[in-house]
Protein backbone atom coordinates (compact mmCIF):
# COMPACT_ATOMS: atom_id res chain seq x y z
CA UNK A 1 0.00 0.00 0.00
CA UNK A 2 1.40 3.71 -0.93
CA UNK A 3 2.17 5.34 2.25
CA UNK A 4 0.88 9.12 2.02
CA UNK A 5 3.93 11.38 1.72
CA UNK A 6 3.07 15.03 3.65
CA UNK A 7 1.37 17.34 1.08
CA UNK A 8 3.56 20.36 -0.06
CA UNK A 9 0.37 22.43 -0.55
CA UNK A 10 -0.85 24.82 1.97
CA UNK A 11 -1.99 23.13 4.90
CA UNK A 12 -5.94 22.57 5.48
CA UNK A 13 -7.53 25.52 6.66
CA UNK A 14 -9.29 25.94 9.80
CA UNK A 15 -12.66 25.40 8.38
CA UNK A 16 -12.09 21.94 6.89
CA UNK A 17 -10.79 21.23 10.60
CA UNK A 18 -14.08 22.80 12.07
CA UNK A 19 -16.04 21.06 9.46
CA UNK A 20 -14.56 17.88 10.57
CA UNK A 21 -15.36 18.16 14.31
CA UNK A 22 -18.89 19.11 13.64
CA UNK A 23 -19.69 16.06 11.08
CA UNK A 24 -18.43 13.97 14.43
CA UNK A 25 -20.97 16.37 16.59
CA UNK A 26 -24.58 16.42 14.64
CA UNK A 27 -24.42 12.94 14.30
CA UNK A 28 -24.22 12.12 18.03
CA UNK A 29 -26.67 14.81 18.18
CA UNK A 30 -29.55 13.54 15.66
CA UNK A 31 -28.85 9.67 17.57
CA UNK A 32 -29.28 11.08 20.72
CA UNK A 33 -32.65 13.05 20.07
CA UNK A 34 -34.05 11.04 17.67
CA UNK A 35 -33.74 7.29 19.47
CA UNK A 36 -35.12 8.91 22.39
CA UNK A 37 -37.89 10.96 20.78
CA UNK A 38 -38.26 7.74 18.75
CA UNK A 39 -38.47 5.48 21.71
CA UNK A 40 -40.73 8.10 23.87
CA UNK A 41 -43.25 8.62 21.03
CA UNK A 42 -44.03 4.53 20.24
CA UNK A 43 -44.46 4.55 24.68
CA UNK A 44 -47.01 6.87 24.52
CA UNK A 45 -48.45 5.81 20.97
CA UNK A 46 -47.53 1.38 21.06
CA UNK A 47 -50.71 1.10 18.81
CA UNK A 48 -49.08 3.28 16.10
CA UNK A 49 -46.49 0.94 14.66
CA UNK A 50 -45.07 -2.56 15.78
CA UNK A 51 -42.10 -2.58 18.37
CA UNK A 52 -39.86 -4.57 15.74
CA UNK A 53 -40.27 -1.50 13.37
CA UNK A 54 -38.93 0.94 16.01
CA UNK A 55 -36.21 -1.27 16.97
CA UNK A 56 -35.32 -1.69 12.88
CA UNK A 57 -35.26 1.89 12.44
CA UNK A 58 -32.84 2.47 15.46
CA UNK A 59 -30.67 -0.22 14.39
CA UNK A 60 -30.88 2.35 10.87
CA UNK A 61 -30.28 5.80 13.02
CA UNK A 62 -27.43 4.23 15.07
CA UNK A 63 -25.33 2.75 11.99
CA UNK A 64 -25.97 5.84 10.05
CA UNK A 65 -24.77 7.77 12.78
CA UNK A 66 -21.81 5.82 13.57
CA UNK A 67 -20.72 5.43 10.03
CA UNK A 68 -20.65 9.20 9.43
CA UNK A 69 -18.30 9.37 12.50
CA UNK A 70 -16.35 6.97 11.04
CA UNK A 71 -15.85 9.11 8.55
CA UNK A 72 -14.69 12.28 10.34
CA UNK A 73 -12.34 10.03 11.88
CA UNK A 74 -11.08 8.98 8.50
CA UNK A 75 -11.20 12.21 7.14
CA UNK A 76 -9.07 13.86 10.41
CA UNK A 77 -6.49 11.18 9.99
CA UNK A 78 -5.69 12.09 6.67
CA UNK A 79 -5.39 15.65 7.33
CA UNK A 80 -2.98 14.57 10.25
CA UNK A 81 -0.90 12.45 7.81
CA UNK A 82 -1.04 15.11 5.02
CA UNK A 83 0.64 18.16 7.71
CA UNK A 84 3.96 19.06 6.97
CA UNK A 85 6.37 18.99 9.89
CA UNK A 86 5.54 22.01 12.66
CA UNK A 87 7.31 25.40 11.84
CA UNK A 88 4.66 27.36 12.41
CA UNK A 89 1.66 28.63 15.11
CA UNK A 90 -0.70 27.93 12.67
CA UNK A 91 0.64 24.22 11.81
CA UNK A 92 0.26 23.60 15.62
CA UNK A 93 -3.02 25.01 15.43
CA UNK A 94 -3.69 22.97 12.59
CA UNK A 95 -2.23 19.57 13.89
CA UNK A 96 -4.35 20.40 17.69
CA UNK A 97 -7.28 20.28 15.44
CA UNK A 98 -6.66 17.37 13.66
CA UNK A 99 -5.44 15.59 16.73
CA UNK A 100 -8.92 16.87 19.00
CA UNK A 101 -11.00 15.26 15.78
CA UNK A 102 -9.45 12.11 15.94
CA UNK A 103 -10.14 11.77 19.35
CA UNK A 104 -13.72 13.29 19.20
CA UNK A 105 -14.88 11.23 16.50
CA UNK A 106 -13.35 8.37 18.39
CA UNK A 107 -15.32 9.03 21.39
CA UNK A 108 -18.31 9.75 19.42
CA UNK A 109 -18.02 6.64 17.58
CA UNK A 110 -18.40 4.93 21.61
CA UNK A 111 -21.04 7.34 22.58
CA UNK A 112 -23.22 6.65 19.96
CA UNK A 113 -22.89 2.85 20.26
CA UNK A 114 -23.20 2.86 24.12
CA UNK A 115 -26.27 5.31 23.68
CA UNK A 116 -28.18 3.21 21.31
CA UNK A 117 -27.46 -0.17 22.82
CA UNK A 118 -30.09 -0.55 25.39
CA UNK A 119 -32.94 0.47 23.45
CA UNK A 120 -31.62 -2.21 21.54
CA UNK A 121 -31.77 -5.32 24.08
CA UNK A 122 -33.99 -3.90 26.65
CA UNK A 123 -38.05 -3.86 26.58
CA UNK A 124 -38.97 -0.70 24.94
CA UNK A 125 -41.87 0.46 27.01
CA UNK A 126 -42.66 -0.63 30.78
CA UNK A 127 -40.99 -1.56 34.04
CA UNK A 128 -37.12 -1.99 33.17
CA UNK A 129 -37.88 -0.12 30.13
CA UNK A 130 -34.99 1.98 28.11
CA UNK A 131 -37.23 5.25 28.47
Amino acid sequence: MKKTEPSKANPPTGNQMWGLWFLAIVPWALQLFSSYGLLEWYCENPDSISGSSVRSLMYVITFVCVSIVLLALILSLRLRRQLPPLKTTTLSRAKFMANGGILLSSFLTVTILVQGWPALIIPLCGPGSAT
